[in-house]
């Protein structure tokens, strides 16, 4: 994302008055324990920003290309695809820079040397590195430092003309002070090692201030799901509303994820009080949202109750009709589907139930069906050359159907990944998560959120599809993927409190109305959006905390 820290960055580090770090083991045999930028190599490596130069070495003192900048800067974006070639004659197709500076011309965070040469094997030089810096932060929702005056450098007389404001912005901002005998020395070059504790910085201190941002919207969001949840339990009362569905299932994760325990309480209360009414028992797959909150809340209170739930939405899906292979088939009364249908939601809300049961009881049994939920969908119902998941699919007759990269449905089937591989994955199956986990996440639009369709990114955004897929990515990398980073995590989850009014949660797609019929209103304020937002944001700040 534009990141809300490039106050932290650049020139500190090239500036050669680098503070030290902790050092840790970085994985490369010429990165020595103790080195000051051993740990920051760690996490510009780990994080998915840089790569070692081969042969186990990282080279960090070795030159800082102008396409090693790009490309990490892309990386820090979640690399997108370039909607249109970058024009560069010396910049080849195929290279492993060409997208990065494609991306890097189209948002404006490079202009070239000239207007048809990038020089990628160019060292880059202070001044450059500040403007490409500069330039990537200028859409940051923090204001940026005014230009401070550079005449009180004795060299300020070297720095070129188009770098005099990214430079006067540098200085302004605190991070160039000068080098031995206070010169700016703006043609001066940079090292690898020296950009990787950039990034580093970087990102700490941008954690900590999206956290500030985040913590207190979350309260507000949360307050308006307890809301949403008691006029809920209203509607079951009074309306006949069936508890236990996606929609508040939805709304209890997002309240689980905030703290919120008592909220659910009350909810498990009011469902005790009025177990005269059927529509206040589990019916359905789609209690499988709420099971996992009762699992969760199990773990911490050892309250039996939330067991004897547990045990309960078990027993309903176990009645559920499986298909040839297994798949739990997911339908209710009245529903157009014929035998042996499997749908993307009730995957969902089946596997993150089983995973986190199966956890919870230690009951290979049922792990092995939650797996065997993921496995057959990623088997059946994505097309393997793009990662799109379809609605559904009927095992019988080999057919996929529904809308294709349905967002919210991709949503669904997130849900389960992240259950699965955080309480009881495989080590294939999780390897196959990541691989579709990692080609949904670079499916967002360019301000970080995900639409209607994943394929068409001319749709608005989506709060509900959004928060699902950022859930589970959350919860799979949570539980240790291998592999499995999203570094434009914070850019999706400002552009998320965009969608927040006074704590309610809007831009969410309407409810589907059948298999290939969606809702195109994205002004609701909806339990899907709200719990779905709430629990993203909510277990996000945790990992900024």
């Amino acid at each position: 994302m534009k990141k809300l820290l490039s106050l932290i960055f650049a020139l500190l580090m090239i500036a050669s008055c680098v503070t030290s770090v902790s050092a840790s083991d970085s994985g490369f045999s010429d990165v020595e324990d103790g080195r000051w930028s051993a740990s920051s190599i760690s996490y510009s490596v780990s994080a998915g920003y840089m790569n070692g130069v081969g042969g186990g070495r990282f080279d960090p003192e070795g030159s800082l290309t102008r396409a090693m900048v790009a490309t990490v800067l892309w990386r820090r974006e979640g690399s997108p695809a370039p909607t249109a070639p970058d024009g560069f004659t010396d910049v080849p197709a195929g290279e492993w820079y060409t997208d990065a500076v494609a991306w890097a011309k189209e948002t404006g965070v490079v202009k070239g040397l000239t207007e048809t040469t990038f020089g990628p094997d160019e060292l880059i030089t202070r001044e450059q590195l500040s403007t490409m810096l500069f330039r990537f932060s200028s859409g940051a929702p923090v204001p940026v430092p005014g230009s401070a005056d550079l005449r009180s450098f004795p060299d300020c007389e070297k720095v070129s003309d188009w770098a005099e404001e990214s430079l006067g912005w540098a200085v302004a901002a605190g991070l160039i002070k000068g080098t031995d005998g206070g010169r700016l020395a703006p043609g001066d070059g940079a090292t690898r090692e020296q950009f990787a504790a950039i990034v580093t910085r970087f990102d700490a201190r941008e954690k900590e201030e999206i956290s500030s941002v985040i913590d207190a919207a979350v309260e507000e969001i949360a307050d308006g799901a307890e809301n949403m949840l008691r006029s809920y339990m209203d509607e079951a009362l009074n309306n006949g509303a069936q508890l236990f569905g996606s929609d508040d299932g939805i709304l209890l994760i997002g309240l689980f994820e905030a703290g919120r325990y008592g909220i659910i309480e009350e909810f498990l209360d009011f469902a005790e009080a009025h177990s005269e009414l059927p529509n206040t028992h589990p019916d359905g797959v789609w209690a499988g949202a709420a099971g996992y909150v009762f699992a969760e809340m199990y773990e911490i209170t050892g309250e039996k109750r939330y067991l004897d739930l547990c045990e309960e939405i078990l027993a309903v899906i176990r009645s559920v009709p499986t298909d040839v292979e297994g798949e739990i088939e997911y339908g209710r009364a009245g529903d157009e589907k014929t035998t042996d249908n499997v749908y993307v939601d009730g995957t969902g809300l089946c596997g993150i139930f089983l995973g986190r049961y199966a956890a919870l009881t230690n009951d290979a049994e049922i792990g092995e069906l939650a797996r065997l939920q993921i496995r057959n969908y990623l088997k059946h119902g994505v097309i393997k050359k793009f990662g799109y998941a379809y609605h559904g699919y009927n095992a019988v007759e080999g057919k996929t159907g529904g809308d294709l990269a349905w967002g919210r449905g991709t949503g669904w089937l997130m849900l389960a990944m992240g259950s699965v591989v955080r309480f009881c994955g495989d080590e294939e199956l999780n390897a196959e998560c990541v691989d579709f986990i990692a080609k949904t996440l670079k499916m967002k639009r360019s301000d970080g959120m995900f639409g209607t369709f994943l394929n068409d990114k001319s749709l608005p955004p989506d709060t509900s599809a959004t928060g699902l897929i950022m859930w589970g990515y959350l919860k799979a990398a949570e539980g240790g993927a291998s592999g499995l980073t999203d570094a434009s995590v914070g850019k999706t989850a400002l552009s998320s409190l965009g969608f927040v009014k006074d704590g309610a949660v809007y831009g969410a797609s309407g409810v589907s109305g059948g298999w290939h019929v969606y809702s195109s209103e994205y002004d609701l304020n909806t339990h899907l959006g709200q719990g779905a937002t709430l629990a993203f944001l909510a277990s996000y700040l945790r990992t900024l905390n």
